[in-house]
């Protein structure tokens, strides 16, 4: 009775440990949310509204006039895809989504920087609910890969496949460009963290991330979480002092 009194009382310390976590986060996606919503993506479209008036003062045959409006559309770009973030950061933080869900709306946000890009989600094995950390970082990996196959690998074809097994395992496949020599031997870019990042991410859930790239022959990122699943709450047993 004793030895059980004490797994329960672990039990109970590590799952408010996990709420408390996730409820930080949550706070946190919300203040990030506000404050790119209220500033930053504020002060940007003034920004563009200001070089959109000094670009229509100029005459129309001026190729300044067509610089600037070019410059626009891509900001404007810029824009939208910001307010899709902040548009996810609140979904997030109100009613999180399946995994699966969650990287379909994001390429649906990023499909637009390589229009010519076909993209293919793959689901394997009966979908189980993931641990919310696991969730979490499993989550910002697939979309960062997502995001660097969409913008930097010049891809013709981006595929997701996620399977639920033993395992959890997330795999995002391009045949891009691959990765320049020294990145793959640093294991990130000069001034770019998002590769470092993943590798921080899997850490924090104790998966191995696997990141294969040829040059001219794509790249395959690939997430395994060994504990990845939610845990039922034990039952309590008909006996249990405090029933």
């Amino acid at each position: 009775m004793l030895a059980v009194a004490g797994y329960r009382y672990r039990i109970r310390v590590v799952t408010a440990r996990l709420v408390e976590r996730m409820q930080v986060r949550t706070s946190e996606r919300e203040r990030i949310a506000r404050t790119l919503h209220d500033t930053y993506l504020q002060s940007v479209h003034a920004l563009l509204l200001r070089v959109g008036a000094t670009a229509q003062s100029l005459p129309g045959g001026d190729p300044t006039r067509a610089t600037l409006e070019t410059a626009l559309a891509d900001a404007g770009s810029v824009v939208a895809e910001g307010r899709g973030q902040v548009e996810q950061l609140r979904a997030e933080a109100d009613t999180p989504q399946p995994i699966e869900a969650l990287l379909a709306h994001s390429a649906g946000q990023l499909q637009p920087h390589a229009p010519g890009c076909v993209f293919a989600l793959h689901v394997e094995g009966a979908p189980r609910t993931l641990a919310p950390h696991v969730r979490e970082e499993a989550g910002q990996i697939g979309m960062e890969a997502m995001r660097n196959a969409f913008s930097h690998a010049g891809a013709r074809r981006i595929d997701v496949h996620i399977a639920y097994g033993t395992q959890f395992t997330l795999t995002v496949r391009d045949d891009g460009r691959g990765l320049d020599a020294d990145v793959r031997e640093r294991g990130y870019r000069s001034g770019h963290w998002g590769l470092l990042g993943m590798r921080e991410r899997a850490r924090s859930i104790g998966a191995r991330l696997d990141i294969d790239s040829v040059a001219g022959a794509g790249t395959t990122i690939r997430l395994t979480v060994p504990r990845a699943y939610r845990t039922a709450r034990p039952r309590r047993l008909g006996w249990w002092p405090g029933r």
